[in-house]
């Protein structure tokens, strides 16, 4: 992928419950960038945002969560500014 600045973002809804729930974005060429979706229940599919300057031409993009809580992601995208 072409280095520079990329939005990242993906839709989701949540049973809650989760010790940790989070979309991130690490390879990059600088820390791990994460937008962190919580505990609590998310009822409606909400949008979750994270910023990204790459400088390697690699990203790797996912969500983490604990077992045994359910959480449903939707709409991953990954646009350049």
């Amino acid at each position: 992928m072409a280095n520079g600045s990329y939005r990242a973002s993906v839709w989701v809804r949540s049973g809650g419950g989760q010790k940790v729930l989070r979309l991130y974005a690490k390879g990059h060429g600088g820390a791990e960038v994460t937008a962190e979706i919580g505990s609590g229940v998310v009822t409606n599919y909400t949008q979750y945002i994270i910023n990204i300057q790459v400088t390697t031409g690699t990203v790797e993009l996912g969500v983490y969560a604990n077992a045994s809580n359910w959480a449903a992601f939707d709409n991953f995208e990954l646009v350049k500014n």
